[in-house]
């Protein structure tokens, strides 16, 4: 019911009535093909609400046990890049690098931003950064760098230096065993944030 109040207010009137009908036709004997036209119903109300969001509301979310999804969410956004990736993570290990990272343009500049305490960043990190830059040279440039101790707590993708996008958890973590957001912040708070990170890079 509060469904099909929510599909009169789109504006559709032709969807809202083939919801009601459908809705309906889930009792019958016609269960099966209802229940198909009401998901496509469904989808072209949530695409119609996603072109209508703005910008800073607009983002992914990753369930649990999910991990191409994640891999793919993420995947979006760092192939939005031209020049310039700053990963942000506490936790950051060589899953950043080998399922991320690398969905970046050749030529697009990579940096990552983790904490000095082996507890927090796992070893394996500084290793798949030397064979990158072994491998890739200046094709792929690559820089990791400590910021000041136990001061990063946030995880986060800075795209050219103007889109900031939140993530709910560790990269080496993404939808393995809880659900998560990845999130693009509000202009003004991305301002802050992306500018509060470049000093401490």
């Amino acid at each position: 019911g509060r469904a099909s109040a929510l599909m009169e207010t789109t504006g559709n009137t032709i969807d809202a009535v083939s919801f009601r009908t459908d809705t309906a036709n889930l009792a019958g004997p016609w269960r099966r093909d209802a229940a198909f036209r009401l998901r496509a119903v469904l989808n072209r109300a949530l695409a119609r609400v996603e072109v209508a969001l703005p910008v800073p509301v607009s983002g992914t979310f990753i369930a649990a046990n999910t991990p191409f999804d994640a891999l793919a969410a993420v995947a979006r956004v760092v192939t939005q890049s031209q020049t310039d990736l700053l990963f942000v993570d506490p936790y950051a290990d060589d899953t950043l690098l080998r399922d991320f990272a690398s969905a970046a343009s050749e030529g697009v500049r990579i940096r990552i931003l983790t904490d000095p305490n082996p507890k927090k960043h796992k070893p394996s990190l500084l290793p798949a950064v030397e064979r990158w830059r072994q491998q890739y040279k200046e094709a792929r440039p690559l820089e990791a760098r400590f910021a000041t101790p136990r001061v990063l707590h946030d995880r986060a993708i800075i795209v050219d230096g103007s889109a900031v996008w939140m993530l709910g958890q560790s990269f080496n973590k993404l939808a393995d065993r809880a659900p998560t957001t990845l999130m693009q912040a509000a202009p003004d708070v991305g301002t802050q944030f992306q500018d509060a990170h470049e000093a401490l890079w």
